[in-house]
């Protein structure tokens, strides 16, 4: 009978043990799968950091956009107030170009004619000779009441009519 108890007992305890070891198995398992997803991102976590470098990479590229159309404007404006200065002191210098040999230089002129095209140009006696000729940048434009001519008189360098570039 003693026997019969210690069997039933080892057998219980296989069991409990069984059991144990199932859930020992289980809780192991369990940990070990916490840790392998961990090593990685989950998905919302990589929908969320990709939404966020999408929406700075918009911000971005709408900024650039605007200070490159920016710079463009500015470096027209720079362009046409060179050649401006330029006139003027060619003017003040009376440099006299090969066209004007045998004419009295009355001044250089800076002509603006809609929509893109600015030149100089040099006035001897009665006539205008074109020194140069520019246009200004795509999408760059004067103002349609733009058309007109600023003449540097020679010697002073003082404007014979002025007009206002928009």
């Amino acid at each position: 009978m003693v026997l019969l108890v210690l069997v039933y007992l080892l057998h219980r305890v296989c069991l409990v043990h069984q059991a144990m070891y199932w859930q020992l198995a289980t809780w192991i398992l369990s940990i070990r799968l916490l840790k392998v997803l961990s090593r990685g991102y989950a998905l919302i976590e990589l929908l969320a950091v990709f939404s966020i470098l999408a929406i700075i990479t918009a911000a971005s590229i709408a900024s650039f956009s605007a200070y490159n159309s920016n710079q463009v404007i500015e470096a027209s404006a720079s362009d046409v107030s060179s050649l401006l200065h330029a006139a003027r002191s060619k003017a003040m210098d009376q440099v006299k170009p090969a066209e004007c040999l045998n004419q009295t230089l009355r001044g250089y002129q800076v002509g603006i004619t809609y929509p893109r095209e600015y030149n100089l140009a040099v006035v001897c006696g009665g006539n205008t000779y074109s020194l140069e000729r520019k246009n200004l940048p795509e999408k760059v434009s004067f103002s349609t009441n733009s058309s007109a001519s600023v003449l540097f008189n020679a010697f002073s360098g003082t404007i014979a009519n002025s007009s206002t570039i928009i």
